[in-house]
């Protein structure tokens, strides 16, 4: 329900540690993820059977497939430190190239890793001109804690995750909670909340809100619930994750909108997920984890 470029990641890290207590690492990324953000959701184990994007993508972690990206980072018992520069447009309408240019923005991370299944993480990014219909620079920032835990017969995964774009008419905010529990070795259920500014304009005559109008921000709410079994499909041979799930989204919005969405509307997902290689483990991180 989001669409990417053929290649959302290509890249490179190495690692070499300093002394017993500090580590170096360098990663280069003609396409990556550079130092803001949460884990990204096509990589991260709390989205990982729920079938459609999160709303507050762009406030959050749609960074995660930036050009040119090159990240130092160190690292210390439990605790990351990292920073980039990257080239800050977001991709274009060519799906099959590399959007290369030059390296107009920089970001920096700190991840706290305290154990027992948690990571915490607070980032920040100065974006050079990344969107293609609105002109200027942009500012992100977030913060967000992940929790994952094996239990028997599957897992538990959540994401608390809080992001804000800083635009010229004032913050931009987009904040979810997500979770997948998978027990009995084959069942997963999965949801997910939550709260999104959007222009109004936009909302209303869903298009690019024009020079001279201005901006009249709104808020939208979605809570997800769902479930999904895994299913084998003989023509696939091991280690291929597949299944078979449902899931339902409700919305809340103010009532200038109810004349084009509707009175609290519902959409409803019926999914077929096939994972490569993915074997329904805990094996979904990014390159900071």
């Amino acid at each position: 329900q989001h669409q990417h470029d053929l290649f959302i990641q290509l890249a490179a890290r190495w690692d070499r540690r300093l002394s017993e207590r500090f580590g170096l690492g360098i990663y280069l990324a003609p396409v990556g993820e550079p130092a803001v953000g949460p884990t990204p959701y096509p990589h991260r184990l709390s989205a990982s059977v729920n079938p459609m994007s999160p709303l507050a993508h762009h406030n959050q972690d749609s960074t995660h497939q930036s050009s040119d990206v090159v990240t130092v980072s160190l690292g210390v018992p439990k605790v990351t430190f990292e920073g980039s520069v990257f080239h800050g447009a977001e991709p274009d309408d060519k799906r099959w190239n590399i959007d290369s240019g030059s390296l107009d923005s920089y970001a920096g991370r700190l991840t706290l890793r305290p154990g027992g299944g948690f990571a915490f993480q607070v980032s920040a990014a100065r974006r050079g001109d990344p969107e293609e219909l609105e002109e200027g620079d942009q500012t992100r920032q977030t913060a967000s804690a992940e929790y994952m835990r094996r239990t028997p017969g599957g897992f538990l995964a959540a994401a608390l995750i809080i992001g804000r774009n800083l635009l010229q008419e004032g913050p931009e905010w987009g904040n979810g909670l997500e979770a997948t529990w998978k027990f009995g070795g084959r069942n997963h259920l999965f949801g997910r909340l939550e709260s999104v500014d959007r222009d109004l304009f936009e909302l209303i005559n869903k298009r690019q809100r024009p020079v001279g109008v201005e901006p009249d921000r709104t808020t939208v709410q979605a809570v997800t619930a769902g479930y999904m079994r895994n299913v084998p499909l003989g023509i696939f041979r091991e280690g291929v994750d597949s299944g078979l799930g449902a899931a339902v989204t409700f919305y809340r919005f103010e009532h200038a909108l109810e004349s084009i969405y509707g009175h609290n509307p519902v959409s409803a997902q019926v999914f077929l997920k096939v994972g490569f290689g993915a074997g329904g483990g805990m094996d979904h991180s990014s390159p900071h984890h």
